[in-house]
């Protein structure tokens, strides 16, 4: 019987088979550590596209305006990044309008709404004038999932 091998971690793998840049220069650990270098904000609007031969990072950025902000910051970034991330041959930032990864947005489901002994008692009361037990058991329940949704949503008006 064969023993499995220990389990990778896929950000691994994924390094391992990404080549470098043309300057030498892994985008991986850059792209890792792009958001906890440049804040939350910053990151939404930018990502690290691509290191140059010359040793230049290009990073692509949402709007024109974000390339003028971001190039009054490439030298402070540049220099939080080299600390961060221990990134050698890279020797400078440019910023321009390109595509930037659209972080997924996480949102909480709201809590199921709480089915009332009032409730239950309305909707047994409103389908019990059905003969079909499986009818009036499916009216029950539509009944009563209708009550619930109308005392917990808002009126709009």
């Amino acid at each position: 019987m064969t023993r499995p091998r220990s389990l990778v971690p896929v950000g691994e793998l994924v390094g391992a088979l990404v080549p470098p840049s043309a300057g030498g220069t892994s985008l991986v650990p850059i792209s890792r550590a792009w958001a906890s270098v440049v804040g939350p904000v910053i990151a939404r609007e930018s990502w690290p596209a691509r290191i140059g031969a010359d040793g230049t990072l290009h990073v692509h950025v949402t709007s024109s305006l974000w390339v003028s902000e971001l190039t009054l910051l490439g030298a402070d970034i540049l220099g939080r990044l080299v600390a961060a991330v221990s990134v050698t041959g890279v020797s400078s930032v440019s910023f321009r309008v390109g595509t930037v990864p659209v972080a997924p947005v996480r949102r909480e489901a709201p809590p199921p709404p709480v089915t009332s002994p009032a409730a239950i008692a309305a909707a047994r009361e409103l389908a019990s004038v059905i003969a079909d037990p499986a009818l009036r058991e499916a009216a029950r329940r539509a009944i009563e999932r209708a009550i619930v949704r109308s005392i917990s949503t808002p009126d709009s008006g």
